[in-house]
């Protein structure tokens, strides 16, 4: 490449090729004025298309305003003397997740931790307003074990969700034959969403949430779930078939992880995780590959066990200082998941809102949400008793003299969820009573847990004899 006044003006000196993609060419340039190496990147003479100048501009736009460790930087840009952009980044001294993944199936450990930090570079481009609507193995470098993200050239701010893509509509259009080409698309097929394959769909966070999932997958199988010659039976694969389980293939993917990745990338946007952030918490939320293993139960003793847990957990409940404790007064705890699948985990924290809100409607009671006055919305999974959330509950009961607590736990019994709820007398630490089990669908709990909320309210109603008495070394708070 010839010296170009833009460069000469920036002490730019051109030393040799990097690479070279479709519409662009990388330089290795040596900054003189600030005595370092840099990648020059610049539109190839025989792509000033308008579609590709386009994307490259976009993607200097999106760049200049980003500023994150797992995200290349942009440290200058401009235009040559012959009219074409340049942008000028850090050389990547590493090379691209394709690489790795070509090499074969990647370390469950390294692929979680390339996806939290590649998940954190996509969560910081959504705060900011942008979809990045290319993630993929080529556009995440490997450098010094860590993820980078790059190329922007087709992010678009976020606009938000005006109507649903249902599936069926996808594939209607596919069916009409309203796109004709891969090149039509937006993205790389693989991994884009099916909503996106609409020329006019809102652009959403979730279009990124599908895209890294499949990244994750293709990292953990060592190749992508589904694989086609064209465009619309790849689409028809995807909607006709679900991802295939990774358990079987590997010994330390476990089917909580299945589902974790299956709820990423599933066709329906609105089925997906919400987010980037919530969908790396998830992932978070897994234990150990070694505690995963380690804590297998066969299902004919889980009841027995979650049982015989939250009869164990109850005299943690019991306190022992001198306080008033008003028997009409009740914390109320979310339901401790136990199911081994965190997707499932909210159903907890649904369950805790719907017991408070029918209890809040009975006279003379004061009801205490626990997850909500101590700020969190994660109760501490059983048996952990003595956790740091569960003491802070057992506090919270003290500092307001709640004479009764609602705790309890759901599980897996084949293809339904079971419920159990119990009413503690918390002077004592003794059951008063317990609910359940109560079946609910795990994809659509609600009818269950209102009726496991009405059953608590009986329950209380009922506690007559068990009201705990004001002890006579405290007076009732005033």
């Amino acid at each position: 490449m010839r010296a170009d006044p833009a460069l000469v003006e920036r002490g730019l000196v051109v030393e040799g090729v990097l690479g070279a993609g479709g519409h662009s060419v990388v330089y290795r340039a040596r900054d003189e004025r600030h005595a370092r190496e840099v990648a020059l990147k610049v539109l190839r003479e025989e792509s000033r298309l308008e579609s590709a100048a386009e994307r490259f501009a976009q993607e200097i736009r999106v760049a200049a305003g980003l500023r994150h460790p797992h995200i290349l930087p942009l440290y200058d840009s401009g235009v040559l003397a012959d009219g074409r952009p340049f942008a000028v980044m850090p050389v990547a001294h590493g090379e691209p997740l394709r690489a790795v993944i070509d090499r074969g199936p990647v370390p469950l450990g390294e692929a979680l931790r390339l996806v939290h930090e590649v998940g954190e570079a996509l969560t910081y481009l959504h705060e900011r307003g942008w979809v990045h609507r290319d993630v993929k193995p080529e556009n995440i470098l490997v450098e010094s074990g860590h993820a980078v993200l790059t190329d922007f050239g087709i992010s678009a701010p976020v606009d938000s969700i005006t109507r649903r893509s249902s599936p069926q509509h996808v594939a209607s259009l596919w069916n009409a034959q309203r796109f004709t080409s891969v090149g039509s698309v937006v993205g790389t097929l693989p991994y884009v969403g099916p909503e996106s394959l609409f020329g006019d769909a809102p652009v959403h966070p979730r279009s990124d949430v599908y895209a890294l999932g499949m990244v994750l997958y293709e990292m953990l199988a060592g190749h992508l779930p589904f694989t086609a010659e064209s465009a619309a039976t790849l689409l028809s694969q995807r909607l006709e078939h679900p991802l295939p389980p990774m358990a079987g293939m590997r010994d330390d993917v476990t089917a909580e992880l299945d589902a974790v990745i299956a709820r990423a990338t599933q066709a329906d946007p609105e089925q997906r995780f919400a987010s980037i952030g919530a969908f790396v918490a998830a992932l978070d939320a897994l234990p150990t590959p070694g505690g995963l293993a380690a804590r297998a139960v066969r299902r004919r003793t889980l009841v027995a066990l979650v049982l015989a847990v939250l009869a164990i957990a109850v005299g943690t409940w019991r306190v022992l200082a001198p306080v008033y404790l008003d028997p009409d007064r009740v914390v109320v705890a979310d339901l401790s998941n136990d199911t081994g699948d965190p997707v499932l985990t909210p159903i907890g924290t649904v369950a805790g809102d719907l017991i408070t809100a029918a209890l809040s409607r009975e006279q003379g009671l004061e009801v205490i949400n626990a997850t909500m006055s101590l700020g969190s919305r994660q109760r501490p999974r059983l048996p952990a008793a003595d956790s740091t959330l569960q003491r802070a509950t057992r506090a919270l009961v003290e500092r307001a003299h709640a004479g009764l607590a609602v705790t309890g736990a759901y599980y897996r019994e084949g293809g339904q969820l079971a419920l159990l709820a119990e009413l503690i007398d918390t002077r004592a630490g003794e059951v008063i009573g317990a609910i359940g089990p109560i079946a609910a669908s795990p994809t659509a709990p609600e009818r269950g847990l209102r009726i496991l909320a009405d059953s608590v309210v009986a329950m209380v109603k009922r506690r007559g004899s068990a009201r705990v008495p004001a002890l006579p070394t405290a007076a009732p708070p005033r």
